[in-house]
């Protein structure tokens, strides 16, 4: 949900990046170098819109597979979150709640899904960070059927290229082969 702090278009580093990228339709690891460029070197004056762009590149980095890169955003996310306006930084939770559900974080990942409650945050999202959290804490059924809310909710996605990671974070958590208990 970053790009709702970018959408006006105004700032340098996020004027058609990875928003305009990312509602076009296109995942993070597909958008233009240019727009990748941007949100690194944006150097965004304004702190909610660095925070936006951290979590940009976060999406990115999950979306690649680059661990150093993955890393470096949840750190920066992590420390910046609170200066993200309330109702936005649970979205932000979510995302720092599946990397560290992903990372095998249970008790960060619980975390930041506590912290996670209301604000406006992709339904599938969500769901996929509570069907981590119960994987984690060993609740398979629970599991099962968050993920299977989450990828029916991804059709009513806002954000169509983050909905595409969405969906594949959410087959390989299926994969896995973890929810027969």
């Amino acid at each position: 949900m970053c790009w709702v702090a970018c959408r006006s278009g105004r700032d340098s580093c996020c004027s058609s990046s990875g928003p305009s990228n990312s509602l076009a339709g296109i995942r993070p690891r597909d958008w233009n170098q240019e727009a990748v460029d941007r949100l690194v070197n944006g150097g965004a004056a304004e702190p909610i819109r660095q925070i936006a762009a951290w979590q940009l590149l976060l999406h990115r980095a999950m979306d690649t597979g680059n661990d150093r890169d993955l890393r470096h955003y949840q750190e920066l996310l992590a420390q910046g979150v609170d200066r993200f306006p309330d109702g936005f930084r649970q979205a932000i939770h979510v995302d720092l709640a599946i990397c560290a559900g992903l990372q095998g974080d249970r008790e960060s990942a619980r975390r930041h899904l506590s912290w996670s409650r209301g604000g406006v945050v992709e339904t599938s999202r969500r769901l996929l960070g509570k069907a981590i959290v119960a994987q984690l804490d060993g609740r398979f059924e629970e599991s099962r059927i968050n993920a299977e809310d989450a990828i029916r909710a991804l059709p009513k996605a806002l954000d169509p290229g983050l909905a595409e990671l969405t969906r594949e974070q959410i087959g390989r958590l299926q994969s896995s082969g973890k929810w027969s208990g």
